[in-house]
């Protein structure tokens, strides 16, 4: 008898079973709430249990067999400082909808974050879905120039040696000139190229300003300064130099102040208002500084000894608040009032945050070049609430925030699926570090939840959906696991939601595991996300 038959029977005899089977086509999800705990078991729990462990024993890698898509995986500047936004009069589009099950952040909000590849990509994702999609960006090349990515007037700026824009709306690119690097300018629409003669900071740059479009706006003039541009100030530059940061002026050539006394002296960012956050030597503090009139003041962490990440400070984009991660949290400064809102993120390690273009929506993500997972927070940063979500994929460095409804080019529908790699997730012990029953089939996921997809996942066929945590200490201890499972429609205009409670199974290959449910049968471009004690694992999988 083949696998195949031996599942579909452990499958009929367990539905016999059932007085009310799962019903597929019904949305289960009825009242917004926060917790994953579902409702009680059904009776027919049990039963599901004795079906399951009896599946199990004739063959467990038919719970993942026959499923292979031709789908491939898809694998600050800009501002107007005249009438800045105040970020009462714009809410956060999530506010006041409570928590909805299936978004990625539990809440609907109207952003896509746009992170560089550090090669010649971007990665797009819409922060609702979560899924990722690879962009071939024109220009965009490895390096490590001070700037790999910045928006303008819904541009992308990218490039090093060769400047291009990206216009965000049309995919159309522009070659803005050739020169070292660039970085942002302070005024909207604009940006700085700089270009060296010789080694990168050994001899004074040429800097001019262009356009998104490839105008100059600007005469190309020899700073008189030796140092890396590294900010747009009003009417000129930000200068690191061995003395300090100097703020150079293009008009008159001329430099107005030095901040700091040593080469050590970092620029986080501008404010639309005129005013530079930047800190000295370890970056213990941050300190603010009026361009214009050189008035400071300084903010530390609420924990003394707690340093701020250099340079990666964020303005909003009205100027009232300022980001600064450190290495285990995010600080969030009203610099209107100088009060601190220490917000921890979960005990992760941010290195990059960023604003919407407006109202009090903040991202934050962590480095993951060359990694295999990276992790999202957003935070309001009126109320103070974060949440924050684990992504079973990285390659990503700094990103930018764009509104979805200008990005659609960037996640035009192809089904993102899902496909495992061989270098990817190992298991932890005791389970086997690979899976161990089928060589088809791949780990994906982290520590604290992973499953088994397939590396040819043409041919996906509904299945039983098992999955595998650290935190899982088996069914004696749990036998009810709290996990929640949710399928979405991708490819629908009215996506259809499932979800299921959980009961669990041991083998003795596979070890301890979780189910919660099965697939829905209807064809499709299906996202699953399941939830396991502050844990989420995201695949997209394509039965069309």
């Amino acid at each position: 008898m083949s696998d195949q038959s031996r599942f579909r029977i452990a499958y009929d005899a367990l539905m016999e079973r059932m007085p009310d089977p799962p019903d597929f086509e019904r949305i289960t999800t009825t009242e917004p709430r926060r917790t994953s705990r579902l409702p009680a078991l059904p009776s027919w729990a049990a039963a599901t249990g004795l079906a399951v462990l009896a599946l199990v024993a004739v063959g467990t890698l038919v719970l993942f067999e026959a499923q292979r898509p031709d789908a491939t995986a898809v694998s600050p500047t800009g501002r107007d400082p005249a009438t800045p936004p105040l970020f009462e009069e714009i809410p956060s589009v999530g506010d006041g909808q409570g928590f909805q099950e299936g978004l990625m952040f539990g809440r609907a909000l109207p952003w896509t974050l746009l992170f560089d590849n550090g090669y010649d990509k971007v990665r797009a994702i819409d922060v609702n879905v979560g899924v990722p999609y690879d962009v071939a960006i024109p220009g965009a090349v490895a390096g490590d120039p001070p700037f790999r990515l910045i928006e303008v007037d819904n541009w992308l700026i990218v490039g090093s040696g060769s400047i291009f824009s990206h216009s965000i709306t049309t995919r159309e690119s522009t070659h803005l000139g050739s020169a070292t690097v660039y970085v942002p300018a302070a005024e909207q629409g604009r940006v700085w190229l700089v270009d060296y003669v010789g080694r990168i900071g050994a001899n004074p740059p040429v800097v001019w300003q262009v356009s998104p479009g490839g105008e100059e706006l600007t005469e190309r003039v020899t700073v008189n300064v030796v140092g890396h541009p590294m900010m747009g100030i009003p009417g000129g530059l930000a200068i690191e130099t061995d003395e300090g940061i100097a703020l150079w002026h293009h008009a008159t050539g001329a430099v107005s102040d030095v901040l700091g006394s040593d080469p050590s002296s970092r620029v986080s960012d501008v404010s639309p208002l005129g005013q530079i956050a930047w800190c000295h030597r370890e970056c213990y503090e941050l300190e603010f500084t009026w361009i214009e009139t050189g008035e400071s003041f300084r903010v530390g962490h609420p924990e003394p000894g707690v340093r701020f990440v250099p340079g990666e400070a964020r303005f909003s984009s009205d100027g009232r608040f300022l980001a600064a991660p450190t290495r285990s949290d995010l600080v969030v400064i009203d610099v209107t009032t100088g009060d601190v809102e220490l917000i921890e993120l979960a005990g992760r390690e941010f290195d990059y945050v960023n604003w919407a273009p407006s109202g009090p929506d903040l991202f934050a993500s962590t480095y993951s070049y060359g990694e295999r997972s990276m992790t999202i927070a957003h935070v309001n940063a009126l109320s103070g609430e974060a949440e924050v979500v684990d992504l079973p994929y990285g390659g990503a460095l700094d990103f930018v925030v764009v509104p979805t409804e200008i990005a659609t080019s960037f996640l035009s529908f192809e089904c993102p699926v899902t496909i495992p790699t061989r270098s990817g997730f190992l298991a932890p012990e005791p389970w086997p570090a690979h899976y161990p029953l089928d060589d088809d089939l791949l780990w994906y996921g982290t520590e604290g939840l992973w499953t088994a997809l397939p590396i040819d996942p043409s041919d996906y066929g509904p299945r039983m959906s098992v999955w595998w945590s650290a935190n899982f200490p088996g069914g004696a201890t749990e036998e009810e696991p709290d996990i929640s499972v949710f399928w979405q429609r991708l490819d629908a205009d009215a996506a259809r939601s499932h979800q299921f409670e959980g009961t669990n199974a041991l083998t003795g290959e596979e070890g301890w595991f979780m189910i919660a449910g099965f697939d829905p049968p209807e064809p499709g471009c299906w996202r699953v996300t399941a939830s396991y004690k502050g844990s989420t694992l995201t695949y997209v999988y394509d039965s069309r």
